[in-house]
């Protein structure tokens, strides 16, 4: 299915959405919507007043909806699924359906690593994946992909794509060059006279990537293969899957952080379409023709390598 763009939520962008979710949902009962409930304090994120479009179109064709999203394995109320659900409640999202938090999962095989998935994606009827285009400090965009990436799996899995894409040092092969402290989005790199010196790492793999000498590689692979591998993975094993992107309010950080950094680039509209790469492809050349390359300047990402990641698959 191609990706299908509207600037604005227009009665014919309407219809066609409609009539391309009743295709794709044919015979389901069911559907389990996958969001992000974002984090509080969070001013930029998903709210029910701007998924109420779809959940309508959903509704007007029938379905039960069960609104889902995994735990964090950070420090957050979205750590614990009382809490998390409980936030979401108070949110309103509760108005659509059934709130769903968990960390139950079936391992499912990926190309670089074994994911634990969420099982109440891979059991449902059908899934809809609804996404808030902005950026992100580790992938330097973040849609679709992203959602699925890192949100449909347990905090297990979250932590082992972190950590896969965490940097190993071989300091012999070290020439000192500095570019790595250049490229890291979260300044967590200073060069000392010794070479490198890491307060920290998110495992976005940048400075592995960027370095000349080869003296950095990820533990497995670099961050934004195992997100776009992730995220197929989830994908393959879905019984019906079907995307829409979100692409307003675009700020600089994820929805998991409780300021999103501002706004970094123009409202552009939305899209719809059946694969997550097909969706955030359309999403992101978008952006970048409208507002030139806002992900690489803001976080020092272009964005899109976890898209020819998932293309190349």
């Amino acid at each position: 299915m191609v990706a299908v763009f509207g600037e604005e939520l227009s009665k014919e962008f309407l219809i066609k959405l409609k009539e391309r979710v009743g295709e794709v949902f044919s015979g389901c009962k069911s559907i389990v919507v996958k969001l992000h409930f974002g984090e509080p304090g969070n001013q930029t994120s998903l709210t029910p007043d701007k998924i109420r479009p779809f959940m309508d179109i959903l509704k007007e064709l029938g379905y039960d909806l069960v609104l889902y999203d995994s735990l964090v394995a950070y420090d957050s109320i979205r750590a614990d699924s009382v809490k998390h659900r409980e936030y979401a409640l108070s949110k309103g999202y509760g108005e659509f359906g059934e709130i769903r938090i968990n960390d139950d999962f079936a391992v499912k095989k990926g190309r670089y690593m074994d994911y634990e998935i969420s099982s109440d994606l891979i059991e449902a009827d059908g899934v809809f994946v609804i996404s808030h285009v902005k950026g992100h400090p580790c992938s330097g965009f973040g849609g679709a992909i992203k959602n699925l990436g890192m949100g449909a799996v347990t905090k297990k899995s979250k932590g082992a794509i972190h950590n896969g894409g965490h940097y190993e040092f071989n300091k012999s092969a070290c020439n000192k060059c500095g570019i790595c402290e250049t490229k890291c989005p979260l300044d967590f790199i200073k060069m000392g006279e010794d070479g490198p010196i890491f307060s920290d790492c998110y495992g976005c793999s940048n400075c592995c990537v960027h370095c000349p000498a080869g003296a950095l590689k990820p533990n497995v692979e670099v961050f934004d293969k195992l997100l776009a591998d992730c995220a197929k993975t989830a994908e393959d094993n879905f019984d019906k899957v079907f995307y829409v992107n979100i692409i307003k309010d675009i700020s600089k950080l994820c929805d998991c952080e409780a300021h999103g950094g501002g706004i970094i680039a123009e409202d552009v509209g939305f899209v719809f379409g059946g694969s997550a790469v097909d969706v955030d492809r359309e999403s992101y050349d978008r952006i970048v023709r409208r507002d030139g390359e806002v992900f690489l300047r803001e976080n020092k990402k272009k964005g899109d390598e976890q898209i020819l990641a998932f293309e190349k698959m």
